[in-house]
């Protein structure tokens, strides 16, 4: 798994393709351009043309779908990919919940987050054996505990994978991910009143109960949140601090982590796109894209 020769090629793959990505300047140069002159832009770049440019978000999840596949075949082992893969499961089942009204009785809502675990494909079955109730009477509606459990799994998933590698860089960057997603969530549920039973019961469970998060349950105050989040990161900067995370990997040329610094890359690239393109567009301001 950690040998370098093994990893040497899709490396220098990734490399070579991280050399096509666009910086700052270029981003802001996107923003200021008409639809028409961004779609020519874009069809000159390593993104390729996106037709009509309305269509951004279904190309993009095309375009990303097809260049992690393709990374993913070159690799010896899947699990850089299956670290962020990770992130689009849990995505899937929290748009999904999103249809779930809250008046669903708690004894149906078990049945129905198992159905919804289908929609994390790969991972059904690793997310529906951390979807555990029950759901009642913890001073929240039955969909709001649901989605607590959707946020602990997915952290969860990708703290064990990362640390049943033994790749320490990988390892590193899924505590950073925890520490960083643990922090988003306690700030979201002390805002919106959840109980500080329900967050430590149905979200810090086992491994994500560190010693921050303890520190963090005996205040339980918004501000305290901050406590959760690794030195460096702050509130609205999760996904740079990942991706400075990510940097430290060039230091390992030849190896998993490189490949999961390269996609996270990528993952960012498609980000700040699609701010290019929804500022173009005139959906969001210039303000709001800065």
């Amino acid at each position: 798994m950690n040998r370098a020769d093994s990893w040497a090629y899709v490396s220098g793959v990734c490399a070579a393709r991280e050399a096509a990505f666009f910086n700052a300047r270029f981003f802001a140069e996107l923003a200021a351009l008409s639809p028409v002159e961004l779609s020519n832009r874009l069809s000159r770049s390593f993104f390729g043309p996106v037709e009509p440019l309305a269509s951004f978000d279904p190309i993009a999840r095309q375009r990303r779908r097809r260049e992690f596949d393709e990374i993913e075949s070159l690799c010896p082992d899947r699990l850089p990919v299956t670290l962020l893969r990770l992130r689009f499961a849990g995505d899937s089942i929290r748009k999904a919940l999103d249809e779930v009204p809250d008046r669903v009785a708690p004894e149906e809502l078990g049945a129905i987050m198992v159905r919804l675990s289908l929609r994390a494909s790969d991972f059904a079955a690793l997310f529906a054996a951390q979807f555990c109730g029950p759901f009642e009477g913890r001073g929240v509606s039955a969909r709001q505990a649901a989605s607590l459990l959707v946020d602990s799994a997915e952290l969860l998933l990708t703290l064990r994978i990362a640390q049943n590698s033994g790749d320490l860089f990988l390892v590193d960057w899924a505590r950073a991910a925890v520490r960083v997603g643990s922090a988003k969530v306690a700030s979201r549920a002390v805002a919106a009143g959840v109980p500080r039973q329900t967050l430590d019961e149905l979200f810090f469970r086992q491994e994500l109960l560190t010693v921050e998060a303890q520190e963090f349950l005996a205040v339980y105050v918004e501000a305290a949140a901050e406590w959760l989040y690794p030195d460096g990161a702050t509130a609205g900067g999760e996904e740079a601090y990942l991706l400075s995370v990510c940097e430290g990997f060039k230091a390992e040329p030849f190896s998993a982590a490189r490949v999961l610094g390269y996609l996270a890359g990528f993952l960012d690239q498609e980000r700040k796109l699609r701010l290019a393109v929804y500022t173009s567009l005139g959906r969001i301001s210039r303000e709001v894209a800065a």
